[in-house]
């Protein structure tokens, strides 16, 4: 109900057909402040990692050195075997991408 009421504020109580157009569009970090509550609600204690969160907001960079990497051919050979060994070799692989980013273009993200 907490959805529905913030967008019907959002839309100042347009018609429901309003609301329920917007209820798959998010803005920010709603998307995982809402899977979250999806989980509680169910009553799995699965919450969104941090690192996603991070990943989201920097999507464009990551997309940037990924297709820099396709460009010069080394993509497959850097995602050869990832996950293998776990989630954590994702998010390593993630982390060299962001330090390729702020190597190349000088700019650091937090």
């Amino acid at each position: 109900m907490a959805r529905h009421e913030m967008l019907r504020a959002r839309f100042c109580d347009e018609d429901a057909l309003s609301v329920a157009k917007s209820w798959h569009l998010f803005e920010g970090h709603e998307q995982f402040d809402y899977r979250d509550s999806l989980c509680a609600f169910a009553g799995i204690e699965y919450r969104v990692p941090e690192w996603v969160k991070e990943a989201y907001v920097q999507r464009h960079p990551l997309r940037q050195m990924w297709r820099a990497l396709e460009a010069r051919g080394e993509a497959v050979e850097w995602a050869k075997g990832v996950g293998q060994g776990g989630q954590h070799e994702w998010v390593a692989l993630l982390r060299q991408l962001q330090e390729m980013y702020e190597n190349e273009s000088g700019v650091t993200w937090t």
